[in-house]
């Protein structure tokens, strides 16, 4: 039907003068036109979309349990703080581990704790992220306690 009326139009402009090849001259700019047209709209609905998606707040990702652990209700649904964490609290001295302990100048202790605490809290922003899971954020933050008890 469409094809019938372009005919139609094609015939009546012959009739009237234009040359038959400024015609497909004109019909091919206009066809081409739309196209661009059609694709300017895809790429402006393209790049709105991601807008929209990166505007979007990021979800918080929960940490995945360990897979070698038993899944119980209490280590796959809690509230509030991770009851698989337990929080180290500072121990008093005792003499024979201040014997034990190597004999470094008191600044370079600063700076092994300091680059210990750098080390924690590294290990704890990516225990946030979801990139490590907490059977290995445990293991790794006791190995740093341990080791930052030779200079305290």
């Amino acid at each position: 039907m469409l094809s019938q009326h372009i005919t139609n139009l094609f015939d009546w402009l012959i009739s009237r003068g234009v040359d038959k090849n400024t015609l497909i001259m004109i019909f091919a700019a206009f066809g081409i036109s739309v196209l661009m047209l059609v694709l300017g709209l895809l790429l402006a609905l393209v790049k709105y979309l991601r807008k929209k998606k990166a505007d979007k707040p990021a979800k918080p990702k929960k940490p995945k349990a360990p897979k070698n652990s038993k899944k119980t209700d209490e280590s796959t649904s809690f509230k509030g703080p991770d009851p698989r964490f337990a929080i180290f609290k500072k121990r008093e001295k005792k003499k024979a581990r201040t014997e034990q302990a190597p004999q470094l100048a008191a600044d370079q202790n600063v700076q092994a704790l300091t680059d210990i605490e750098r080390d924690m809290l590294a290990l704890k922003e990516l225990f946030d992220a979801g990139h490590i899971d907490a059977s290995v954020y445990v293991e790794e933050t006791r190995k740093l306690y341990d080791k930052a008890q030779q200079y305290i």
